[in-house]
C-alpha cells in the first residue's frame, strides 16, 4: 500500500471511530418501564400521570381521588379494586380524558361528570384505548369514542349515566363485549361508525338498547337485552349482521328502519309488548331462523319490499305477521307460522310471494291448516290459498335446512371374486329440519353401481339402500367404494352428501388366498375346507351357490397358473 493511501485509511478509520464515541455519549437514556404508586409515591393520579414515562404503569390503590385525569402517554391506569378505587369528578367536566395511544385502564369506579361531560372521553385521533373490568356512573356519558379507531370497551358494568352508556362516534373498527348497561337514554350507541363488535352485552332499563345510526359493516351478536323501549334499532344503516340476541320486554324488540342489507339472524325475541320484527321503508334484508313469540306483532313489514323472510318460528302473537301500507315484493317462505290469534294480516295492495323462489316450491307451516296432501309431497293440496295467501302450504313444522347425509357405505364382504355379484349397503340419513326427497348413487371407483330415490325422507330419519354390483367384465384390481346425495333445494351444507368407505378387491376365480395366482397353495385351502358352509369359508365359494363343493374346483383347475 502507498503512503498516501495508508494516510487516507487511517484518517476515515480516525472519523468513524470518532462519530461512533460522538453518537454514544449523545444516545438519548431510555428508561424500562415502571410502576409508579397512587397514593404512597404520588399524592394524585394526575401527578404521577405527569411524571410518568410512555409504557408504565400507574397502580392506584383504594381511595376516593377527588380529580380530573388526563392521560396523554401511552400508559395503563390500573385500580386496586374496582368497587373502591374511586375517580370522582365531582360533577364537573370530563373525568378521566385520553389523548394518547394504546392507554389501558381498569379496575376503577369512574364517576361524577358534569351535567354535559362524560365519564371517559377519548378523543379524536387518538387509537387502540381498552377501557375494561371498571364501574362507570353517574355521567351523561359513560365511554364517549369519537374519531378513534380499534378501541375496546370490555367488561365494565355502566349504570345511570343519563345519555349515553357508551357512545360511538366517526370511528372504525371497536370492540364493545361483555359490558352491563342500564338506565341510559342509549345504553350503546353508533353514529356513523363503521365495523363494530357488539356482543356479549346485557343491556336493561334504558330508552334504547342498542342504536345503530348511518353506519355499515357493523357486527350485534349475542347480546341480552330486556326492559328497553327499543331493543335493537338500525336506522339508516347497511350491511348489518344482527345475530343471537336475546330481546325481551321492549316495545319494539329489534327495528329495521329505513335501512338495506341487514342481517336479522336467529334472535329469540319473546314477552314484548309491542312488536319483535319490525321492517319500516327497509328493502332488501334478510330475517331468517328467529324465535317470535307472546308480542302484538310478531313479524310487521311496513313500506318495504324485496325483503326475504324465511326459516321463522312465529308462535302465540295476537298477529304473527302484519304486513302493510304497500309492503310488497317480498319472498315470505319455510316459516312456522302457529297459534297467533290472527296468523296473518296483509293489505291487498302489498302482494308478496309466500313460497320458496325456486321448485320445488314449498310455502309455510300453519298451525290451523285444515287441509290435506293427497300426493304424499308433504305440501296441502286442498283448501287453497290458505290464509288468502299460501298455495304451498306445509304439512309439518320446519326445523333447520335440509342436510342430506351419507353415513356408511359399507360392502357384504372386502373380496370377491371376478363375475360374482356383492351387496353394498348405503345409509343415508335427513340431518335438517325438512322432509326431503333424493336419489343415491353407490360407485366403485368413478363408474356408477346404480341410483336409488328416496321419497319424503323425515327429519332425523336414516335409511339403508342395498346396491348390487355385478363385477362381470371389470378388472381383477383393488376398487374404492363410494356414494353419493343428490342436493336438495335450499341445502347448505353439501360436504356430507358424499362418502368413500371402503374397498372391494375383485380377484381371479379360485384365488382363494388373494396373491394373484391361482396354484397349489389355493388348492390345499379348497381341500382343507371341502364340504363346509359358505358362511364358514366364504373365499372356498367360488362360483357363489352356497357351497364349497366340486363345481368350485372344476373353477379354481380351469383357471390355474401353476
Amino acid at each position: 500500500m502507498r503512503r498516501s493511501d495508508v494516510f487516507v485509511f487511517c484518517s476515515l478509520l480516525s472519523l468513524l471511530t470518532s462519530i461512533a464515541i460522538l453518537e454514544a455519549l449523545f444516545v438519548p437514556l431510555v428508561s424500562a418501564p415502571t410502576t409508579r404508586y397512587v397514593p404512597t409515591q404520588y399524592p394524585t393520579i394526575s401527578a404521577a400521570i405527569a411524571d410518568a414515562n410512555p409504557g408504565d404503569t400507574i397502580f392506584v390503590y383504594n381511595g376516593t381521588y377527588h380529580e380530573h385525569v388526563t392521560v396523554d402517554k401511552r400508559l395503563t391506569l390500573s385500580g386496586q379494586n374496582k368497587d373502591i378505587t374511586i375517580i370522582d369528578g365531582s360533577a364537573t367536566g370530563s373525568v378521566v380524558d385520553i389523548q394518547a395511544d394504546n392507554v389501558d385502564i381498569h379496575g376503577f369506579t369512574i364517576q361524577n361528570g358534569g351535567r354535559r361531560y362524560n365519564a371517559i372521553l377519548i378523543g379524536s385521533t387518538y387509537d387502540n384505548i381498552e377501557v375494561s373490568d371498571n364501574i362507570i356512573k353517574n355521567s351523561v356519558t359513560g365511554v364517549s369514542i369519537s374519531e378513534s379507531d380499534g378501541n375496546k370497551v370490555i367488561g365494565n358494568t355502566f349504570f345511570n349515566n343519563s345519555i349515553n352508556g357508551i357512545s360511538l362516534t366517526y370511528s372504525l373498527g371497536n370492540n364493545i363485549s361483555n359490558n352491563a348497561i342500564s338506565d341510559s337514554a342509549y345504553a350503546i350507541k353508533l353514529d356513523q361508525t363503521n365495523t363494530t363488535l357488539i356482543t356479549g352485552n346485557t343491556l336493561s332499563s334504558s330508552s334504547y338498547g342498542i342504536y345503530v345510526g348511518s353506519s355499515t359493516g357493523n357486527t350485534i351478536t349475542n347480546n341480552i337485552l330486556s326492559g328497553n323501549s327499543f331493543g335493537i334499532l338500525t336506522y339508516l344503516n347497511s350491511n348489518t349482521l344482527v345475530k343471537n340476541n336475546t330481546v325481551s320486554g321492549s316495545t319494539y324488540a329489534i327495528e329495521v328502519h329505513t335501512s338495506t342489507s341487514i342481517s336479522v339472524l336467529n334472535n329469540k325475541l319473546t314477552n314484548n309488548p309491542s312488536y319483535s320484527i319490525y321492517l319500516a321503508y327497509s328493502d332488501g334484508n334478510t330475517v331468517k331462523g328467529n324465535s317470535v313469540s307472546l308480542s302484538d306483532w310478531g313479524i310487521d313489514l311496513y313500506d318495504s319490499s324485496g325483503n326475504t323472510i324465511a326459516q321463522n318460528t312465529v308462535s302465540d302473537n295476537t298477529y304473527g305477521f302484519y304486513i302493510t301500507n304497500n309492503a310488497g315484493g317480498n319472498s315470505i317462505y319455510h316459516n312456522n307460522i302457529i297459534d297467533n290469534v290472527k296468523q296473518v294480516l296483509q293489505e291487498l295492495s302489498s302482494p308478496n310471494t309466500w313460497n320458496t323462489p325456486t321448485t320445488p316450491f314449498q310455502g309455510n307451516y300453519w298451525s290451523d291448516y285444515r287441509g290435506t296432501d293427497t300426493n304424499g309431497d308433504g305440501i296441502g293440496d286442498t283448501f287453497l290459498p290458505w290464509a288468502a295467501v299460501d298455495w304451498y302450504p306445509l304439512i309439518n313444522p320446519v326445523g333447520a335446512p335440509p342436510d342430506i347425509a351419507i353415513i356408511s357405505v359399507t360392502p357384504a364382504r372386502d373380496r370377491t371374486y371376478l363375475g360374482l355379484s356383492i351387496n353394498i349397503t348405503v345409509v343415508t340419513k335427513n340431518q335438517g329440519g325438512m322432509s326431503a326427497t333424493f336419489s343415491v348413487t353407490a360407485y366403485y371407483n368413478q363408474s356408477a353401481i346404480g341410483t336409488k330415490s328416496v321419497t319424503s325422507l323425515a327429519p332425523d330419519a336414516s335409511v339403508a339402500l342395498i346396491f348390487t354390483w355385478n363385477t362381470t367384465g371389470v378388472n381383477v384390481d383393488h376398487y374404492v367404494i363410494s356414494a353419493n346425495a343428490t342436493t336438495v333445494p335450499f341445502e347448505t351444507d353439501i360436504t356430507n352428501n358424499y362418502l368413500t368407505d371402503g374397498t372391494i378387491y375383485v380377484k381371479k376365480p379360485g384365488d382363494l388366498n388373494g396373491d394373484g395366482k391361482v396354484d397349489i397353495f389355493d388348492g390345499i385351502l379348497l381341500s382343507a375346507n371341502y364340504a363346509r358352509p359358505a358362511a364358514e369359508y366364504p373365499d372356498g365359494d367360488i362360483n357363489g351357490d352356497g357351497n364349497i363343493n366340486v363345481l368350485d374346483a372344476i373353477i379354481l383347475s380351469s383357471n390355474w397358473t401353476g
